[in-house]
């Protein structure tokens, strides 16, 4: 008898734990983890199979290369496209705003599947406007649009009604 109550009173202790636990978890983390956008007038959707790094920027050594805070959303749809966007900051952190290609370092990139064709908006190539609505307790949240170029055969991709939100981690 006492073995089922000590066992009784642990499952409850667990499950006093659980509850709490989840709600404060639930507080933080996303509901759902995802990156979706238009292109071509076609629906891309990449959930729970991607990923975030945070890197704020470093103003306290005396390498100027590593001062601009940098965020990496990857990602792969359900029709196995890998989804990369890389924001890039003009200070040490990512705040609200608006970030795009122009900025060094902004940019996305698409390997489509499964041809591998490579489509990007980067410095040299397309438009990505991208605007991050919040960071806050480790969620960025963010619309975007623009248009990425196929490297393969210079094609232009329209990319329109993007959105992502996801948790994020700093970066390794």
């Amino acid at each position: 008898m006492p073995v089922k109550t000590s066992f009784l009173a642990i499952v409850a202790a667990i499950t006093m734990l659980a509850a709490c636990t989840g709600k404060e978890q639930s507080e933080v983390e996303p509901k759902r983890r995802f990156i979706s956008f238009k292109m071509d007038g076609k629906v891309n959707l990449s959930e729970q199979s991607n990923r975030a790094y945070y890197t704020p920027g470093n103003t306290t050594d005396a390498d100027p290369g590593n001062d601009q805070a940098l965020m990496l959303i990857t990602g792969y749809t359900y029709n196995r496209d890998v989804v990369n966007i890389r924001l890039s900051g003009t200070g040490p952190e990512l705040k609200p705003g608006i970030y795009s290609n122009t900025i060094p370092g902004t940019l996305m990139a698409m390997e489509m599947y499964p041809s591998f064709e490579l489509l990007t908006a980067d410095k040299d190539y397309g438009t990505l406007t991208v605007q991050v609505l919040g960071m806050q307790d480790s969620v960025i949240s963010a619309s975007f649009s623009g248009s990425m170029v196929s490297l393969d055969d210079g094609s232009i991709r329209v990319i329109s009604d993007g959105y992502f939100k996801m948790k994020y981690q700093q970066a390794p």
